[in-house]
C-alpha cells in the first residue's frame, strides 16, 4: 500500500513541476514578447518572478497563469501529503 502512495505522489509531483516549468517558460516568452525585458531577465534568473509577473499583468498572461497556478497547487498539495506520510510513518515509509 505504501508503494502505491509513493508512485502516486511521484506522478502527481512530476506533473505539478512540469506545469510550473512550462508556465515559467511561457511567462518568460510572454514578458519578452510584450517588450518587458527587465521581467524577462528576472524570470530567467529567478523563476518565482513569473508568479509576480502573472499577478501584475493579468490581462497579458492568461495562458501562463493557467499553467503556473494549478502546477504550484498540485506540487504544494503533493509535498504536504508526502511530508505528512513521512512524519507519520518515518523511515518505514521509505523502506517499504
Amino acid at each position: 500500500m505504501i508503494t502505491a502512495w509513493m508512485i502516486i505522489l511521484t506522478i502527481t509531483g512530476s506533473i505539478g513541476l512540469a506545469l510550473i516549468l512550462v508556465g515559467v517558460l511561457m511567462t518568460l516568452l510572454t514578458a519578452l514578447g510584450n517588450k518587458r525585458y527587465a521581467y524577462g531577465v528576472l524570470i530567467f534568473v529567478c523563476f518565482p518572478a513569473a508568479f509576480v509577473y502573472c499577478i501584475q499583468h493579468r490581462s497579458e498572461s492568461g495562458y501562463p497563469s493557467r499553467l503556473l497556478y494549478p502546477g504550484a497547487a498540485l506540487a504544494l498539495i503533493t509535498a504536504l501529503i508526502a511530508w505528512g506520510l513521512y512524519v507519520y510513518y518515518g523511515l518505514e515509509f521509505a523502506k517499504r
